[in-house]
């Protein structure tokens, strides 16, 4: 829903002539004003749309039918509600309250087509939306002024009009009040909150009806004294944010008085593409597993692919199934589970099926998760980068995929002449010679030049002696050097000399050894 916006923004900006679309500045407006605005029972309603006999009659919308009455309640409409069904309760338990219960299987095709439908008629009213669901949105009418109730109010009528499905709203100038105001005025109505009107309103409200308080924070503040909001407006900032942190404690002291900043979010970045599945996931071998995730990597790619983007890095989350846990009464729903993840980065940005494949099996394989154990898993890619980014060297990631799988060439230097000097001079093409004025012997290659090459001079190569008699030699000097210096080392050369006298070398080699003392010793003398 986000990416149709978007869209639509872009076609705005085509049409104003490029000119940026901002939230009215404060200083240009005397009061901001937010409208929110909900359709009721929205699953419910667009089956009472298509089947009008449904009307004033306790129905239900399930995903799945079967004849277990093990399914969940997604949805219920307020004649439903009346007898205690709620959203994920089981549908038998939900026909032991309400015999009469008319249930209906989603109708996926037909909300999605009633869903742009609500969207054509936000935009016929402003250009300044932020998508939250299906069903959902925020709109600034700011430049509406005191007529905001009454352009509200044609909004509600059109859309009941053109889809046949009511819709509430909620007016404040802050998207806190007006979303708690639409809360207020359900079904099919709507509330004006103003600044004068704030603290009254807050006082009627249960503590869990702010945003962000669920039954786990319910039960910590019901453990600290405050049951209502009284009791929790006059808790200070301090003790809120020693007690539930300074965020946490920032949001609850703010909320119980009404107060927001957020600004309203026009064009909202796509941070991730992914999907998830955490119904009916059952598998008893791996290679159904891994044919599943592939499946899933598949319609990631398809979604990136649809948004533009590419992404460098991959999540896996998988929901097993908790050990000393029994299955779940609900038909195929997973129950009791533990919830495991990984992530990696990929080695350039990339939405290819097959590459997301290939990451998350290997993700899967390294959590060591028995297929059997598995009840559910969700694939995430972000770090997104536009089809369009190329890397710090200029070049595009198309021209490094083509790059990297074309098979690299070695030149061939003995096939190719070298070119001349002359033809790689760096002029421009205009100003060089043509090949008719190139000189004959500056085009010829180097390497076929006409003139004699004369061989280089062959030097005499000393002949060196045997590597033996280099070794007696060597064995010779440091005896000469080590004459005379201690008795331990005259004994050891007598010792020596006793030994090279029982090798009784010969004549000719005594003679050269003779020699080459003797220019040790004039060399020593010099």
């Amino acid at each position: 829903m986000q990416q149709k916006c978007n869209e639509r923004l872009a076609v705005l900006l085509q049409k104003s002539g490029g000119t940026e679309l901002q939230p009215t500045p404060a200083a240009a407006r005397t009061e901001r004003i937010i409208v929110h605005i909900d359709m009721d029972c929205f699953y419910v309603s667009v089956c009472v749309r298509n089947d009008p006999t449904l009307a004033g009659k306790p129905v239900v919308v399930i995903p799945a039918k079967n004849a277990y009455g093990t399914s969940e309640v997604c949805a219920a409409s307020y004649e439903a509600r009346s007898h205690g069904i709620k959203a994920r309760m089981l549908v038998r338990e939900a026909q032991a309250k309400c015999p009469g219960l008319i249930v209906k299987v989603a109708q996926f095709d037909a909300y999605e087509k009633v869903s742009d439908c609500f969207y054509d008629v936000l935009w016929n009213f402003s250009t300044q939306i932020q998508p939250v669901s299906a069903d959902e949105a925020f709109l600034d009418l700011s430049s509406a002024g005191p007529e905001v109730e009454a352009v509200v109010k044609r909004i509600r009528n059109e859309i009941m009009e053109k889809l046949g499905v009511p819709a509430s709203a909620g007016i404040s100038h802050n998207m806190l009040l007006a979303r708690l105001a639409t809360k207020a005025a359900k079904p099919n109505g709507q509330r004006y909150i103003r600044h004068e009107d704030v603290d009254a309103f807050m006082k009627t409200l249960a503590v869990d009806k702010l945003p962000g308080v669920g039954p786990a924070m319910k039960e910590r503040l019901q453990a600290l004294g405050v049951t209502s909001m009284e009791h929790l407006q006059a808790r200070s900032k301090d003790s809120l944010q020693q007690e539930f942190g300074q965020k946490k404690g920032e949001m609850l002291f703010n909320s119980t008085r009404g107060l927001d900043s957020q600004p309203l979010r026009l064009v909202q970045p796509r941070k991730s593409v992914g999907t998830q599945i955490s119904w009916g996931v059952r598998y008893e071998t791996d290679e159904q597993m891994k044919a599943f995730l592939s499946d899933m990597a598949a319609e990631v790619s398809k979604r990136m692919q649809a948004a533009n983007v590419k992404g460098e890095n991959i999540s896996l989350r998988i929901k097993r199934h908790a050990s000393g846990n029994v299955e779940s009464e609900k038909m195929l729903n997973p129950g009791q589970v533990e919830i495991m993840s990984k992530s990696r980065k990929i080695a350039w940005p990339t939405d290819c099926p097959e590459a997301l494949s290939r990451e998350v099996v290997e993700l899967y394989q390294s959590m060591h998760i028995p297929s059997r154990e598995v009840r559910g898993a969700g694939i995430a890619v972000d770090h997104l980068v536009d089809n369009a980014t190329q890397n710090s060297k200029g070049v595009t990631l198309t021209d490094m995929w083509a790059k990297k799988q074309s098979p690299q060439q070695k030149p061939q230097q003995s096939q190719a002449p070298q070119s001349s000097p002359l033809q790689q001079s760096p002029l421009p093409p205009a100003l060089r010679p043509s090949p008719a004025q190139q000189s004959p012997v500056q085009s010829l290659p180097l390497q076929q030049s006409p003139l004699p090459q004369a061989p280089p001079p062959q030097l005499p190569v000393p002949q060196q002696e045997p590597l033996a008699k280099q070794t007696k030699q060597a064995a010779h000097k440091t005896a000469t050097r080590a004459k005379g210096t201690s008795k331990k080392g005259s004994h050891k050369k007598a010792a020596g000399s006793k030994k090279r006298k029982s090798t009784s070398p010969e004549p000719a080699q005594k003679k050269q050894r003779q020699l080459t003392m003797d220019s040790f010793a004039m060399t020593k003398k010099s």
